[in-house]
């Protein structure tokens, strides 16, 4: 038979390593947060606290919150961080979702209106598109051995090359999944 326990410990074995290092990571920055803004219990218990008064700190959080440089962190950053706070909540027995509940609808929108004034000044604007290479670039792949026959990576390199020009694969996932059947025969 198993125990409630023994399902907890397997669930946490389960998850993803770097999920856990996350959401501890941003627990730790609550908790500085809260030590910055003259909340003195070091070891603050998001899970212990009544929603209302979890709801005005998130609220503050996310409008005050910062990395140590003094920088502004980027806008999915923060959308993280609510998740990282859901999952720490969760685990916890909470039974309040930051994510759908709407007693902690303000802070979803404070996330979404700190989103806003993030990009507004320009964070979180990343390019969506690569510049295309140039023929030089090109050239200094084959001369630097990047492609070519000179070792099993330079082969494997190449073959991604030539399959991204001349299918227009960009994903991994597309070049794992082309077939043969994809590539039309020339019937002459």
């Amino acid at each position: 038979m198993v125990t409630d326990m023994e399902v907890d410990e397997f669930n946490h074995r389960q998850t993803n390593r770097n999920t856990l290092i996350k959401t501890s990571t941003d627990m730790k920055i609550l908790q500085s947060y809260c030590r910055e803004i003259g909340i003195n219990d070091c070891d603050i218990k998001i899970e212990k606290m009544e929603p209302t008064e979890l709801c005005s700190l998130l609220c503050r959080f996310f409008v005050g919150v910062k990395k140590q440089n003094g920088e502004d962190y980027e806008p999915s950053c923060l959308r993280g961080m609510l998740a990282s706070f859901n999952r720490k909540l969760r685990t916890k027995n909470y039974g309040i979702s930051l994510i759908n509940s709407e007693i902690f609808a303000k802070v979803r929108e404070t996330v979404a209106m700190k989103q806003r004034q993030l990009k507004g000044t320009g964070k979180g604007n990343l390019p969506h598109r690569s510049d295309p290479l140039t023929d030089d670039d090109v050239n200094l792949l084959w001369s630097s051995d990047q492609l070519g026959i000179k070792s099993p990576d330079s082969v494997l390199q190449s073959l991604w090359f030539f399959n991204t020009v001349h299918f227009g694969l960009r994903s991994c996932t597309e070049h794992r999944d082309m077939c043969w059947s994809d590539v039309p025969m020339d019937t002459r």
